[in-house]
């Protein structure tokens, strides 16, 4: 056989064995979706501490009656993942008759703006129910709970220097900072150098504020060169400190 001519039919058999297994393929995909193999067991994993088991288990059972092949994975993953406490959904196909499911839920850092939770991983969501116990609270300009969270984290190591706990971080729309201590002192430490501004302050807590932290209110480190300090008895005037 001449080897110009063996080539090309070589070629042109091997596309045409392509394209009969593709089309046998769908035809095998539609046959399958059309025959009803039954689903008769299904398996839900995960830690669920806060998702409501029966809501799970209806959502996931409504799906799984279409079939074991005909059940749409992709669309029951996206309705799982739209329930408020679930952060993300595992599915497959175990042959020959079960559909496993893995939930993985948010983790809730602190409460976002009073009406929703920041998880661990940044990312806002909203249950139907805030469960606000033991948690910081973050108050700010949308898109920004990320950055606040990180910046939580930050101020809770160096608070803790000085035995300090942090109550709630909040940033204005003119992104100035503002601290709550667990105690209810305020830091306020605007917009600019906060980092240097807090340590000022850290410097010299226990000689100037630590003895008298009862009566503290709040704590305005806006001032270039020191802070004054606003007393919860209105009649004493501020006294002014610094490094």
């Amino acid at each position: 056989m001449n080897a110009r001519n063996w080539l090309p039919n070589r070629a042109w058999r091997a596309v045409v064995l392509t394209l009969l297994l593709a089309a046998l393929a769908g035809v095998a995909a539609v046959w399958l979706r059309t025959v009803h193999w039954p689903v008769e067991v299904v398996r839900i994993d995960g830690e669920m501490r806060h998702t409501d088991g029966g809501e799970l288990e209806q959502l996931v059972t409504a799906h799984v009656q279409a079939g074991f092949f005909a059940t749409e994975l992709r669309t029951l993953r996206r309705e799982l993942i739209e329930l408020p406490w679930v952060r993300d959904a595992t599915l497959r196909r175990v042959w020959p008759n079960r559909i496993e499911v893995e939930i993985r839920e948010h983790a809730a850092a602190a409460v976002w703006n009073e009406d929703a939770l920041v998880s661990q991983r940044g990312q806002v969501f909203r249950p139907d129910e805030i469960t606000a116990e033991g948690l910081p609270r973050l108050v700010g300009p949308s898109g920004q709970a990320g950055k606040m969270l990180a910046y939580l984290a930050t101020l809770d190591l160096r608070l803790q220097s000085v035995g300090l706990a942090v109550a709630a971080v909040k940033q204005d729309e003119r992104r100035s900072w503002t601290v709550e201590l667990d105690d209810g002192i305020e830091l306020r430490l605007g917009r600019s150098s906060i980092d240097a501004r807090l340590d000022r302050l850290l410097r010299v807590w226990y000689q100037a504020v630590a003895g008298q932290r009862e009566q503290v209110r709040a704590v305005d480190l806006r001032y270039p060169n020191g802070f004054a300090i606003a007393w919860r008895d209105e009649a004493n005037a501020s006294t002014e400190g610094g490094a």
